[in-house]
């Protein structure tokens, strides 16, 4: 039997984003409360869980982010947008998927032509995975 997919679902971010990075975090060590991933929801919207940290010089890596993640604050702007900007934005969400749910989730970002997004995903402080998307990307590797 085929599982359903689950949805996380961002929309209306900036279209000169130059560069996002979505940090998925786990909720160790961390006085924020995480969304809670479960079989039983067919979508989420991360906004109310975001924070933000701006990189105007655009020189942070992933490890150099998880280094100054009491800087992250919550966005200062319209739900779901973060308007025009020439910075990089490092967005954090912090997830917990409990042992016992086994759905299938997809990172939906409802604004097309973001040039890049860099998705990592961290467990315990440390980096597990890296996905680039975004239409910088030749399109049979989207």
């Amino acid at each position: 039997m085929k599982r359903p997919t689950r949805v996380l679902h961002c929309e209306g971010l900036a279209r000169w984003l130059l560069a996002m990075a979505l940090t998925v975090l786990s909720c160790a060590g961390s006085a924020a409360e995480p969304l809670r991933l479960a079989d039983d929801q067919a979508s989420i919207d991360l906004w109310p869980a975001v924070t933000l940290l701006s990189d105007p010089e655009h020189s942070l890596d992933e490890r150099s982010v998880l280094t100054r993640l009491a800087d992250f604050r919550p966005p200062q702007s319209p739900h779901a947008n973060l308007g025009v900007r020439r910075d990089t934005v490092w967005l954090r969400v912090l997830l917990t998927v409990p042992a016992s749910e086994r759905g299938r989730w997809i990172l939906d970002i409802d604004y097309a032509s973001l040039d890049r997004i860099d998705v990592f995903v961290v467990s315990d402080g440390v980096p597990t995975q890296h996905h680039r998307l975004g239409d910088e990307l030749p399109f049979a590797e989207r």
